[in-house]
């Protein structure tokens, strides 16, 4: 086969050097034996670890605040009856409710996750909520107003609050509520 080789740099020396361009000739061709052994891989090198350093800050700690003085307490002895957390505002003075919960989520919960949303309860009221099927109970903060729509809810809980009493998977629980 070596001898049927064709020398192309004469061929394409004559033919395609045209215009004044500069002749290119091919350099001939050379062979390689299979006897001879592959060239060992090349191996990547590590790349350094990069450790960023913080700078530490000097500011100065926050002043503690003054302790101000507290009134004297008023001794009386009748006994108070009175309770520190409201009563339900409009129809009954119930101090407990039975009914289905759900939940729901808003981008305030993240500041509360302990709140829930009660049609009638003053703002602030703080209920114990208990999965009547597990007993499982929470306390929670009334600070949104809700459930809305006709479906006989009386309690929405905030997702993190509904998922210590039960799966959110399963949407609608049934609670009893004690304020």
């Amino acid at each position: 086969m070596a001898n049927s080789r064709i020398d192309l740099s004469t061929r394409l020396a004559s033919v395609r050097a045209s215009r004044g361009e500069k002749r290119v000739y091919l350099a001939p061709a050379t062979t390689t034996s299979t006897s001879e052994a592959p060239p060992p891989p090349t191996t990547a090198k590590p790349r350094p670890v990069v450790v960023k350093k913080t700078t530490t800050t000097t500011a100065k700690p926050k002043p503690k605040p003054q302790a101000q003085p507290k009134p004297a307490a008023a001794t009386s002895t009748t006994p108070t009856t009175a309770s520190s957390r409201p009563m339900p505002s409009g129809g009954s003075h119930n101090s407990s409710q039975e009914g289905n919960a759900s939940w729901y989520e808003a981008s305030y919960h993240a500041n509360n996750p302990w709140i829930c949303a009660h049609r009638t309860l003053p703002m602030g009221t703080v209920i114990t909520v208990t999965a009547v099927s597990t007993g499982k109970s929470i306390t929670c903060e009334v600070g949104d107003r809700g459930p809305y729509g006709g479906n006989n809810r009386i309690l929405d809980l905030s997702k993190y609050a509904f998922s210590q009493l039960a799966n959110p998977s399963s949407g609608v629980i049934y609670v009893k509520l004690s304020y």
